[in-house]
């Protein structure tokens, strides 16, 4: 017995094994290794197919693909980038594990405890109306669970020919703590032609004001 429990408790090490499972119809080299320069391989339709598996390079030692290209940086854009390159991109969003897909600025940072709601247009007519017909929308909110304000807000709107998206971003403003939109994002993509056009506007220096009024209403139509 004393031998049964010593195998049981002493560590036992392994390797991982990964399955060899081979692309089929992926261009090979004489070495088997896959061929980076054949051609793409097309559809039915005669366009490239990229169905499959993706993973890009790695950003830390390939910058994105940018090894080698000159791009006509804005200064202020250098050196962020430089520097989320030198310090390992820890104050990248998603390395905050914050949503994907928005804007990487202040006004657009989340803390981890924030509630998201999905929604997603169903109903006809749609609200929204491009290319003359139905152009249904969906998106994101973003809510503060502590006191229900919304904080960041998405819409994607998916016409015909053109995809809109328009982020807002809310924050509390001197003003008895009221939630006013203080940078928005507009993205246009031409589909079929990946054009893309992008807006941005930041908004401030707001003040208070009242005004009166007088309203009369009239009685119910019968």
């Amino acid at each position: 017995m004393p031998v049964i429990l010593a195998l049981l408790l002493s560590p036992i090490s392994c390797s991982a094994q990964w399955a060899n499972f081979p692309t089929p119809g992926l261009p090979r080299t004489p070495d088997g290794r896959p061929n980076l320069s054949a051609p793409a391989p097309r559809a039915a339709d005669g366009k490239p197919d990229l169905s499959g598996v993706w993973e890009h390079l790695n950003s830390r030692t390939t910058a994105y693909y940018l090894d080698g290209i000159d791009i006509p940086w804005r200064p202020s854009s250098k050196a962020i980038f430089d520097q989320n390159t030198a310090d390992n991109q820890k104050e990248n969003p998603e390395g905050h594990c914050l949503p994907r897909g928005l804007p990487k600025a202040d006004a657009y940072r989340l803390s981890s405890d924030t509630w998201e709601i999905d929604y997603e247009e169903v109903g006809m007519p749609t609200v929204i109306q491009g290319d003359g017909q139905d152009a249904k929308s969906h998106g994101r909110i973003w809510v503060d669970p502590e006191t229900n304000r919304i904080l960041i807000t998405e819409l994607v709107n998916e016409a015909k020919t053109v995809r809109t998206t328009i982020r807002v971003s809310y924050q509390s403003m001197p003003l008895e703590g009221v939630l006013l939109p203080v940078d928005m994002r507009e993205t246009y993509l031409l589909k079929n032609r990946f054009y893309t056009f992008e807006g941005e506007a930041t908004y401030g220096n707001f003040r208070r004001f009242s005004v009166n009024t007088e309203e009369v209403i009239g009685d119910p139509r019968k």
